[in-house]
């Protein structure tokens, strides 16, 4: 029973290669491209949150507290960058 289900079992690398054409390695975003993103996503939400923060209650942010916002986004973006990768060119047909 168990024998038959390891052919219909596709790894994660299986499947992005199947239906990309190639595996998740060659897809992603360049390391410098993520960190770039990343790291302008985290002063960018820190700053939204310490304009809000200052508006509310009328006193800066705790430095502690506007770090830790930028890190808990940092990994989502991390993430998703890391999922989204350049399209791959598609063959041109020749006449």
């Amino acid at each position: 029973m168990l024998g038959g289900l390891h052919r219909h079992y596709l790894t994660r690398f299986e499947m992005l290669k199947r239906v990309t054409g190639q595996p998740d390695e060659e897809r992603a975003m360049p390391f410098w491209q993520r960190l770039v993103i990343t790291v302008v996503a985290m002063i960018a939400a820190s700053f939204v949150v310490g304009l809000i923060w200052s508006a509310l209650f009328s006193f800066a942010i705790p430095s502690y507290l506007s770090g830790m916002i930028g890190g808990l986004t940092a990994l989502p973006v991390w993430e998703l960058l890391k999922r989204i990768g350049p399209k791959p060119a598609q063959p041109q047909a020749s006449p």
